[in-house]
């Protein structure tokens, strides 16, 4: 029994040279175009990377003409039905409501449909599927099933973010998408050569002494145990561990610690009952709408992970060398954000050393201030998530040349829904601290928040349904506890569920205008307003009254 190891001399690649030794029909037939094992490589394994360069280059290539775009371009109807024609493909999903579940966007299920059907064909269509062998007779060893399928396997790729345009996070559906191909791949990969060594007769042999099947079963049984890991109903109570999770696991340690040191501390205090504020002062700049991995190093082992956070705040607008805060409103759950809730609630305002990594996401197109109208929708313990984009529209309405607006008048909408009945206080709050940034007589028109509670409300609570930031007095009338806010910002408190349909129907209903919509909430408030935006697009390319253009930027947050 031979031992399985190295053939020598080593080589970095096998020879081209074939040696045919059967009848010219004979030969002529092996080396068929999609046969031929010797320009296996070239025909199966640089196909797939040209299908897969291809995709990434036509959304590469889309993401640089809208950014790149020139006005002249960017106005005309035909431009502006092809670009919605692409977002209406984006947003619109499919809800099925008795499994609780959502589909991607109709663009990413054409994209693994596409992907699909490349690999099944690829796979599938060339005949034939083993070779015509008999006792007498042998084309090969190699199943050309199983040939092609390890070349095709051998060529997973993961798209590119920084070409694309599309943030890590909206990748993830793609990698495991590929990840099950490559599962599915490596077993027609792996069974015809069992089969035929099984005919052959000398299967037992093979294992004992062919390094190719131990190899084989391993890295068959690793991609496995990641493959079915991924499942999210078996993720949520298992932690895929290995070799690359262990290479992740260090190169996302490097890299924190090379971008930014270990000299952050993290100010923590209670906002309300149900939200915690996390406030680090830094140097480094950030935009609207990106989130940041930090990890808290006075948790014990929990020193060891990371976790995201949505950035609540934007650089200061002064000079780069001033420190700016990095602001995250958090609403406490079990686990990490439990224990640092519970050291805020023992020592307010207490300092604790963290480390950051990020920024990452944000919005690729252009920012909600340049549209006409905007609007930003929060959900959950998501209202955070709307103080960047109120104080950049803020900044936007208020630069001057000469004392005058540069801008011509625009609006902004902001609707947030909670179960937080203290959510008012604080937020008022947080806009007091935007608004220390600006003059007393500073431009708000047409800046109109407003929030609905979801959740019980006591008597006092419920017998004010609508509070408004007074513009003589600067306070909220009305409200009970409530900060006073030195603004001419309408804020409207009411109670029950929001209309997204009604409240985004008639934000794209005025003919030509710009609308820049950012939703951040549970699956079901995203599935409500990405339906509204993809009905919004069908309008612009059906030419039906509206505004010209609508784009929507949409956010998980559970």
């Amino acid at each position: 029994m031979g031992a399985p190891w190295l053939d020598y001399p080593l080589m970095l690649h096998s020879s081209r040279m074939d040696m045919c030794k059967l009848t010219a029909e004979q030969c002529a037939y092996r080396k068929g175009h999609w046969r031929y094992w010797y320009q296996a490589d070239h025909i199966y394994a640089l196909n797939t990377v040209y299908f897969f360069v291809a995709f990434i280059t036509v959304f590469a290539a889309a993401r640089l003409a809208v950014r790149f775009c020139p006005s002249w371009l960017s106005n005309n109807r035909l431009w502006r039905k092809a670009v919605s024609a692409f977002r209406f493909l984006s947003y619109r999903g499919f809800e099925v409501k008795f499994l609780r579940w959502r589909s991607q966007s109709i663009g990413v299920i054409l994209v693994g449909v596409a992907g699909a059907i490349f690999f099944l064909g690829m796979t599938l269509g060339p005949q034939p599927y083993y070779w015509p062998n008999t006792r007498t007779l042998s084309y090969g060893n190699s199943p050309p099933i199983a040939t092609r399928t390890g070349w095709i396997l051998g060529t997973k790729a993961s798209m590119i973010a920084s070409l694309t345009g599309v943030s890590h996070e909206r990748l993830i559906v793609f990698h495991n998408w590929v990840g099950w191909a490559m599962m599915f791949l490596g077993l027609i990969h792996t069974f015809p050569f069992i089969i035929f060594h099984v005919w052959k007769g000398d299967m037992m042999l093979q294992w004992r002494t062919s390094v190719v099947y131990w190899t084989g079963v391993v890295a068959l049984i690793a991609q496995a145990h990641l493959t079915f890991m991924s499942i999210p109903m078996i993720r949520d109570y298992f932690i895929a561990t290995g070799v690359l999770y262990t290479v992740s696991f260090l190169y996302r340690h490097l890299r924190t610690y090379c971008e930014h040191g270990f000299k952050h501390r993290a100010q923590l205090s209670m906002v309300s009952e149900d939200t915690l504020k996390i406030t680090i002062s830094t140097n480094m700049r950030w935009k609207s709408d990106q989130h940041m991995f930090l990890r808290f190093m006075t948790l014990g082992i929990h020193s060891f992970t990371s976790h995201p956070f949505t950035i609540c705040s934007l650089p200061s607008s002064k000079l780069v060398s001033e420190p700016s805060k990095l602001v995250f409103l958090v609403s406490p759950r079990g686990g990490t954000t439990g224990r640092l809730a519970s050291l805020a609630r023992k020592q307010p305002n207490i300092s604790v050393p963290v480390l950051l990594d990020g920024p990452y996401g944000g919005l690729k197109s252009k920012h909600l201030h340049e549209f006409d109208q905007s609007l930003v929708v929060a959900g959950g313990g998501g209202a955070g998530f709307t103080l960047p984009f109120i104080l950049d529209w803020l900044r936007s309405r208020n630069r001057t040349v000469s004392g005058e607006d540069t801008k011509p008048k625009k609006q902004m909408d902001v609707v947030i829904a909670t179960r937080d009945s203290h959510l008012v206080k604080w937020f008022a709050e947080e806009l007091n601290e935007i608004l220390t940034e600006f003059p007393e007589q500073a431009n708000t028109d047409g800046l109109r928040i407003n929030v609905f509670l979801t959740g019980p409300t006591d008597a006092s609570e419920s017998s004010t349904n609508s509070l408004a930031i007074e513009e003589e007095k600067g306070a909220i009338s009305s409200a009970k506890d409530t900060p006073e806010v030195t603004s001419r910002i309408q804020l409207n408190v009411s109670t029950g569920r929001p209309n997204l349909q009604s409240i985004v129907q008639t934000t794209t209903q005025d003919p030509e205008t710009t609308v820049g919509i950012s939703v951040c909430g549970p699956a079901s408030m995203l599935g409500e307003v990405q339906n509204e935006a993809a009905a919004a697009q069908l309008r612009i390319l059906n030419s039906k009254e509206g505004s010209k253009e609508v784009y929507l930027y949409s956010e998980m947050f559970s």
